[in-house]
């Protein structure tokens, strides 16, 4: 079983998952897996077409949500909050190490959450990100003013 850290109730972050995690993380009380590894880091066996098929035999749901490699954008994270919102927790994301997953979660957390509280949430779960909650106070901005 791959390790994952909890950053709130509703979700955790993990390292990149195989076929036999979904039924573990099904008993476990997750309820949908969302992707965020680039397909082209990993072998045929572990793409996330490959893995949503396992997930939903388990009776997950499954997501994807690749963070490009250039770093994160407004669409991508809009992208990643809609499904938060709009899917039924706990999730569970992941990516290589877990650290994408954790920042994408932290930046689509801004609105819901305040950054201060989502700075707090990733040094509790294992992501000591230096100058995230400057980073996540203008991205907040960013959002009020509409150019996010």
């Amino acid at each position: 079983m791959a390790q994952y850290r909890w950053l709130t109730p509703d979700f955790a972050t993990a390292e990149q998952l195989g076929p036999a995690d979904m039924a573990e993380l099904a008993e476990a009380g997750i309820r949908t897996v969302l992707c965020n590894r680039p397909e082209d880091e990993v072998p045929i066996e572990l793409r996330a077409e490959a893995l949503a098929e396992h997930a939903r035999a388990a009776g997950l749901g499954f997501h994807k949500v690749e963070m490009p490699p250039f770093g994160l954008t407004g669409e991508v994270v809009a992208q990643e909050a809609r499904l938060l919102a709009e899917t039924p927790g706990p999730h569970l994301a992941y990516c290589t190490s877990g650290t994408r997953s954790a920042l994408m979660w932290a930046f689509a957390m801004v609105g819901p959450m305040t950054p201060e509280a989502i700075a707090a949430a990733l040094a509790e779960g294992g992501f000591g990100f230096a100058g995230i909650e400057d980073q996540l106070t203008a991205y907040a901005r960013q959002k009020e003013a509409g150019t996010d």
